[in-house]
C-alpha cells in the first residue's frame, strides 16, 4: 500500500510557483521628488496666526450654554421614543417623545424651548427638558401678573394678588 502512494506521488506533477511580473513605479509627480517642499505640504490649508487667535475663533461659533437657562432650539430628529433638539452648542440635546405629547402635529424643522438642565453629562451629552421649560415659563407669568398687580380671573370669581378667590359683593350674606 505504500508502494501505491509513492507511485501516485511520483505521478502527480508539481506546479511551478508563478511568477508576477513587476512594474517599475511610475512617478505621477510634477516636481521631482528631490525637490519637493515637504513644509509647505504639511502646512497647506493650516491658518497661520498664534494659536490663542486660532482657538479664539473657534469658541466664537460655539454659542455659550448657560445651565438652568431656557433657550430656543430646533427639533432635528424625532422618532417613537425621542425627540433630538439642536440648541446651537457643541452636541444635541435628547428629550423623551412623552414630553411632547400635548403637540401632536411636532415636526422637524419646528422651535421649541427647552431648559438647559446640565451642559455635559457623564457621557458628555447635553441635557434638556422641554416640560421644565414650560413650567419656568408659566411661573414667569404668573409672577409678571402678580408683580404688576393685575388680576386674572377663574370662572366668574376674582383673584387678586394670591389671596383666595372670593364672590362679588352683591352675592355675599349681610347681617
Amino acid at each position: 500500500m505504500s508502494e501505491e502512494i509513492k507511485n501516485v506521488a511520483e505521478e502527480t506533477p508539481v506546479e511551478a510557483p508563478v511568477q508576477k511580473e513587476t512594474k517599475k513605479a511610475v512617478l505621477n509627480a510634477s516636481v521631482a521628488p528631490e525637490d519637493f517642499d515637504w513644509d509647505a505640504f504639511e502646512n497647506e490649508g493650516v491658518e497661520k496666526g498664534s494659536k490663542e487667535e486660532t482657538l479664539a475663533k473657534y469658541e466664537q461659533t460655539l454659542s455659550k450654554v448657560t445651565e438652568n437657562e431656557v433657550v430656543e432650539g430646533v427639533v432635528t430628529a424625532i422618532n417613537k421614543r425621542e425627540v433630538v433638539v439642536n440648541i446651537g452648542a457643541k452636541s444635541e440635546g435628547v428629550i423623551s417623545a412623552p414630553e411632547f405629547r400635548y403637540n401632536p402635529d411636532l415636526k422637524v424643522g419646528d422651535k421649541v424651548e427647552v431648559l438647559v438642565e446640565n451642559a455635559e453629562d457623564r457621557k458628555g451629552q447635553l441635557v434638556i427638558s422641554h416640560k421644565k421649560a414650560r413650567q419656568l415659563k408659566s411661573w414667569d407669568m404668573v409672577n409678571a401678573a402678580y408683580e404688576s398687580h393685575q388680576g386674572w380671573y377663574d370662572r366668574g370669581r376674582v383673584r387678586h394678588r394670591g389671596l383666595p378667590p372670593r364672590l362679588p359683593d352683591r352675592h355675599q350674606a349681610h347681617p
